[in-house]
């Protein structure tokens, strides 16, 4: 049995264009594809682990990056494809 959603908790509310903690204007990336994500980790990324993106593009089970410290945040999706809704 697969789980329907993942849930990554992080010290940011999401994915974002680069290092907000070092990079002020950095943007938060509100939906990304499994492809556009695995990119980012084997270029660096820190946020997520390759092999986590791989594992859950493998399974078609969506993840959920998210602030431990804002509870109001809506993170970042990180899914087979995007949608216009989605990035509204």
């Amino acid at each position: 049995m697969l789980a329907d959603r993942c849930d990554i908790f992080t010290d940011v509310d999401g994915v974002y264009s680069s290092d907000p903690n070092i990079e002020k204007d950095a943007q938060k990336i509100n939906v990304i594809t499994y492809e556009d994500m695995l990119k980012l980790a084997n270029n660096g990324a820190k946020v997520l682990h390759n092999k986590c993106v791989e594992i859950a593009m493998n399974n078609n089970v969506p993840i959920y990056v998210k602030s431990t410290f804002k509870e109001d945040s809506s993170g970042t999706l990180v899914t087979s494809s995007i949608n216009i809704k989605q990035i509204v």
